[in-house]
């Protein structure tokens, strides 16, 4: 999950990075306002914009295709 705003140009940046990577992994993207929640605008509104796999952030700030790939791949093989 993407968490982001409107208008937030660093979002459209990670959107744009992260979305091929998802692509070949199989995956897609769900993108969310941080502001949609109390909580996500309480947690999070200081760093979008974040990538979110469950509750585990992927990335925040900026970022690249590499870094959310291997974070992703970690992810997906740590034990639950």
């Amino acid at each position: 999950m993407l968490l982001s705003k409107p208008g937030c140009h660093l979002c459209e940046v990670m959107k744009a990075v992260v979305l091929p990577v998802l692509a070949d992994l199989g995956l897609s993207l769900e993108e969310r306002d941080v502001r949609a929640t109390p909580e996500g605008l309480a947690r999070y509104a200081r760093e979008i914009p974040v990538l979110l796999c469950g509750m585990e952030v992927v990335a925040s700030g900026r970022t690249t295709a590499e870094a959310v790939r291997t974070r992703l791949l970690e992810l997906s093989s740590a034990p639950s």
